[in-house]
């Protein structure tokens, strides 16, 4: 049991990775505009989305194990996922943070305000991405 249900995870994580891997780029460009930024921030989106997707799917089954076995598997599912979504939400900001701070020790403020511009302009772009995204999942 504790074997299939490794093989089944990995399995799925193949599946979702590969399946990032072998889109179709040109159809997600014309939704969310056209720079690589973009694009490259969709697609880490909409991987953060299949994560929670994923994670609240597992959470459920959780809560429905009478199993000990079976929910230890699902709990280390779920922490594995979670520390992914962490890492993605540390790649994507920390660098500008780290830079911010540098600027700032170093006395260099027009610098760091400028990386907080950037930093600013690259949440909004995530939040109107995310938006994009939320409106073509409900049309579908």
């Amino acid at each position: 049991m504790d074997r299939r249900n490794e093989i089944e995870f990995l399995e799925w994580t193949t599946r979702i990775v590969r399946s990032i891997l072998n889109r179709d780029n040109g159809r997600l460009h014309e939704q969310v505009g056209g720079t690589k930024k973009r694009l490259e921030l969709a697609d880490t989106i909409e991987f953060e989305n299949i994560l929670k997707d994923r994670t609240n799917e597992l959470t459920s089954k959780l809560k429905e194990s009478s199993n000990l076995r079976e929910s230890d598997i699902l709990v280390n599912e779920i922490d594995t996922l979670e520390s992914v979504l962490g890492c993605l939400s540390d790649l994507k900001h920390s660098g500008k943070a780290r830079a911010i701070e540098i600027a700032i020790a170093s006395n260099n403020y027009h610098h760091a305000k400028r990386l907080r511009e950037e930093l600013c302009n690259v949440q909004d772009m995530e939040s109107e991405i995310s938006a994009q995204i939320q409106n073509k999942i409900e049309k579908l």
